[in-house]
């Protein structure tokens, strides 16, 4: 059986863990232990792109993203209607700083969102299909122009 003391000191500052229990003559008689964990969601992704006027016109002809705050030169805050938005930072391409970020997007016709792509520069990377959890899925790789990797994604 644990002591009191010995419970608590798994819920000790920096410990992922809250304790709970009762002590009767200082001996610990039922514990409760709760990991607790950071919540959240995803509101924003950020993009490196070489030019963010071509950037916002093709996030804007695939996803509908639209402009919601200007940051100044070089970067551009997108919304869509659903989901998280896009933070774009314009970066030259001798910039040795720059990387590429990557990102899932879920849509109703896969067909559609990767002909616009491919249509607005995006390169075709690789296709999947196949029913991960039971839930049958296809999806599409892409890069953008700027070496971004776009996973589109269909579940039927």
């Amino acid at each position: 059986m644990m002591t009191w003391p010995e419970a608590v000191a798994l819920a000790a500052p920096g410990s992922p863990a809250v304790v709970a229990g009762a002590v009767i003559s200082g001996m610990l008689i039922s514990t409760t232990l709760v990991l607790v964990t950071a919540s959240g969601q995803v509101i924003m992704l950020k993009l490196h792109v070489g030019d963010v006027d071509d950037a916002e016109a093709f996030y804007h002809a695939v996803f509908g993203a639209t402009v919601a705050v200007e940051l100044g030169e070089g970067a551009r805050v997108l919304t869509m209607e659903e989901g998280p938005g896009f933070i774009l930072l314009e970066d030259r391409p001798d910039d040795e700083d720059a990387w590429n970020g990557s990102f899932l997007i879920q849509v109703p016709d896969l067909a559609v969102a990767e002909a616009a792509a491919i249509d607005n520069g995006a390169t075709h990377q690789q296709a999947f299909e196949g029913s991960p959890g039971g839930q049958q899925a296809q999806s599409v790789d892409l890069l953008d122009p700027w070496g971004n990797q776009i996973e589109i994604l269909q579940l039927s």
